[in-house]
């Protein structure tokens, strides 16, 4: 945080930012705690919790959350990030194996493949439905140890059924209120994982967790990362008065802080969970029903108010015995029509402050600091979605002036 700080100052002697258009700029995504609901967690915290009684409840509100009866056995390992707790399973699984391979989608996060390059992965990349966002999984080469499911924005991708020995990851950091058949996303497969950071299911300011049959023995190379609760409520409590779209407009406007913007990064932090971090892990948890409620009925706005445009909606595509079980983070659509068409209206969408993005800038393919560690890759319709897709916010400040002015602009640019 005190680097942002000194950015911000270099910025402004310089004078080298430009503001928005707009006076209302939209954050993709948002929902940080606000200081009374994580003021009245640390009083409770000071007063009479210590942080193993923290850890016990932050544990017990997951499990009245997101697991079924007949998952209630699972392990919790709270870890300092979603990537330190992939890591973690990655060196277990890959343990003994002399040159472990991983199967993930061409079109993801890029930390996912940082992950298990850092952990001694080579990687094989399949395909995603250019329409539906479904894997591509069949085929997979027997080489492969472990798979790993994206579930990328809230939609739940569908479950392999596999006969080899394949580790299967279900990763949750995106779908970690969504449910198929009332089995929770998270809790299929061999492991599950999820992650507290900003624009994930419970954004807030790190940490993260996975979900365990049988527990698994701390990493030598974990260390402990060097904060203090006072630090981690402070930047919490920043985080919180930057979302507002009055202020979010001066950060967003930097182009050098990379607000929005997606790039690959070797180097974590691998290790606990932070106080802090839990603390304001469990204020989040507090307001469940409430954000599934408030993403549900916003993505149905977009869902009403997107039709006859010449766009697709991945969610509607997909055949689901019941739509309700998706809670989406953001809401993504597919931009049809010519080539470039998709770029022209993210542009305007974010000269005007409607809070869109592009999600993933390219196929995991194309990153450089992949290449040497990708043994095969198929990724035809990973390269239409990398073109073609926009994501659109489901948060909170949402207004339905914001998806009527984003309905007119898909309308105008064709």
């Amino acid at each position: 945080m005190l680097g942002i700080y000194i950015k911000l100052g270099e910025i402004a002697k310089n004078q080298s930012f430009v503001l928005a258009k707009t006076l209302r700029v939209l954050p993709p995504g948002g929902g940080f705690p606000g200081p009374l609901a994580v003021l009245r967690e640390l009083g409770a915290f000071l007063a009479h919790r210590s942080s193993e009684t923290l850890l016990l409840e932050v544990e017990q509100e997951l499990r009245r959350h997101f697991l079924s009866e007949e998952k209630s056995s699972l392990f919790f390992d709270f870890t300092s990030s979603g990537k330190s707790s992939l890591y973690k399973i990655a060196l277990e699984v890959g343990r003994g194996k002399k040159a472990p391979v991983a199967a993930i989608s061409s079109y993801t996060c890029p930390d996912i493949a940082a992950v298990l390059v850092k952990a001694g992965y080579s990687l094989s990349l399949f395909d995603i439905d250019p329409l539906t966002l479904q894997p591509k999984i069949e085929g997979l080469s027997a080489s492969v140890d472990l798979l790993l499911l994206s579930n990328l924005f809230g939609l739940v991708d569908q479950f392999p059924d596999l006969t080899s020995k394949i580790v299967i990851i279900d990763d949750a950091c995106q779908a970690g209120l969504s449910h198929i058949r009332g089995i929770k996303v998270g809790t299929r497969g061999d492991y599950g994982i999820s992650s507290f950071g900003r624009g994930k299911v419970f954004p807030g300011i790190g940490g993260g967790l996975s979900l365990q049959h049988f527990p698994i023995e701390t990493s030598p190379d974990f260390d402990t990362e060097k904060t203090t609760l006072v630090f981690d409520i402070l930047k919490s409590q920043l985080m919180w008065f930057c979302q507002f779209p009055m202020i979010y407009r001066f950060p967003a406007s930097i182009k050098s802080l990379g607000l929005g913007t997606t790039v690959y990064k070797s180097n974590f932090v691998r290790g606990p969970i932070s106080l802090g971090r839990l603390l304001i892990t469990l204020t989040q948890l507090r307001d469940v029903k409430n954000r599934i409620d408030l993403y549900r009925r916003n993505s149905d706005l977009w869902h009403s108010n997107l039709t006859n445009l010449r766009v697709e909606e991945p969610l509607s595509k997909r055949d689901l015995p019941d739509r309700s079980g998706t809670t989406l983070i953001r809401y993504p659509i597919i931009v049809l029509g010519e080539e470039g068409r998709r770029d022209r209206i993210l542009s305007k969408l974010r000269r005007s402050g409607l809070g869109a993005s592009g999600s993933y800038p390219c196929v995991l393919s194309d990153y450089q600091e992949l290449r040497g560690k990708i043994l095969d890759v198929v990724d035809s319709g990973a390269r239409k979605v990398a073109s073609s897709i926009l994501t659109l916010p489901v948060h909170k400040f949402l207004r339905e002036s914001d998806i009527q002015n984003t309905v007119r602009i898909i309308k105008e640019t064709d």
